[in-house]
C-alpha cells in the first residue's frame, strides 16, 4: 500500500495546532478544549483525508521516537532493577 505524504503546508495553522494537541492530550475532547478548537471541528478534520494522513504520520513518528527512547534506556533499567532486587 502506498504511503500518502502530507506536507504541513497542506494544513492551516489552526489545523496544525489541533494536530499538536491531539498528540499531546489523552483524547479528542481534551485536545479540543486545550486547543480552543470546537470538538465538532476537530472531529470533522479527523475525517478529512489530508488531516487524517498527517495525524497518522505524526502519531507514527511519535511512537517511533518513544520506542527508540525506551529501547535506549532498557539496559540501564534492567541493571537498576537487578541492583534493587539484590540489595
Amino acid at each position: 500500500m502506498a504511503k500518502n505524504n502530507v506536507n504541513s503546508a497542506d494544513l492551516t495553522a489552526k489545523q496544525m495546532r489541533g494536530l499538536e494537541f491531539l498528540l499531546r492530550e489523552p483524547n479528542v475532547s481534551a485536545a479540543a478544549r486545550a486547543s480552543c478548537i470546537s470538538l465538532t471541528t476537530l472531529n470533522r478534520w479527523i475525517d478529512e483525508p489530508a488531516f487524517a494522513t498527517a495525524y497518522r504520520q505524526a502519531r507514527g513518528q511519535l511512537l517511533e521516537h518513544t520506542l527508540t527512547s525506551l529501547q535506549s534506556a532498557s539496559g540501564q533499567a534492567v541493571e537498576t532493577l537487578r541492583a534493587v532486587m539484590t540489595d
